[in-house]
């Protein structure tokens, strides 16, 4: 359900960036951790191709994951979002009305996300499972790295905060300048600088996930990638 460029072009931006991922900054997100985190470079995400994004789950992965959900589709995990935007019991004919789809499409939809545990039915309502037994990812963690165009890497973060739970902007030390921090100052993205060692000039702000159905697709991604390691 994610899509990953198989090779990116050698440059020196990607050169900062593997030095920034070399560093110890990551590790307040994946220390004590097992095998539950990854790297991908350059994921499709549905606005644009981020540098580098970090997932981080929970064991309840494992245990929570079935066959079933390896069929889902991206309009299936849509109605999946929807119904986590909403948080209450919704009647077919409810979500037919919300979403435009038909009442036959959505019954079948409704089906699969049963069949996947990830739905509950009452008589003629429907209502997303427990967001923790059905959503494992902890950390959604996106850099985005320039080496001086400081404006376009503020634009790709500000489209990375749709999914991410934070969101850095990377540079060399020395293209900080106050422009860059006064426009930076108003936004949850943080601003890293790296030069051998890191430093964080300006904490990003934390949101909850999942935030839209992009974090959702990255769950799915995650979910049956371990799932075909087993």
């Amino acid at each position: 359900m994610v899509y990953v460029k198989p090779k990116q072009k050698q440059t020196k931006e990607l050169e900062l960036l593997h030095a920034f991922k070399d560093s110890d900054f990551f590790e307040k997100y994946t220390s004590n951790l097992v095998g539950n985190y990854i790297f991908l470079e350059e994921p499709y995400t549905g606005f644009g191709y981020p540098d580098m994004v970090l997932l981080v789950w929970n064991d309840k992965i494992q245990e929570n994951w079935n066959d079933e959900r390896n069929n889902l589709t991206v309009t299936d995990v849509k109605i999946v979002q929807h119904l986590y935007n909403c948080n209450e019991w919704k009647t077919i004919a409810d979500l037919s009305i919300e979403l435009g789809f038909s009442e036959r499409q959505l019954k079948k939809i409704l089906k699969n996300l049963n069949r996947a545990n990830m739905v509950e039915n009452h008589t003629d309502y429907w209502k997303l499972n427990a967001i923790e037994d059905i959503f494992f990812i902890e950390n959604i963690i996106t850099i985005e790295a320039k080496l001086k165009n400081w404006r376009k890497a503020l634009l790709q973060s500000a489209n990375s905060e749709f999914f991410s739970s934070q969101v850095f902007s990377l540079f060399p030390d020395n293209t900080i300048n106050n422009d860059l921090l006064d426009c930076y100052s108003n936004t949850d993205i943080g601003v890293v600088t790296y030069n051998h060692t890191y430093e964080i000039v300006k904490p990003a702000n934390r949101k909850n996930l999942p935030i839209t159905i992009n974090g959702w697709l990255f769950n799915e991604f995650i979910g049956r990638m371990l799932w075909q390691d087993n």
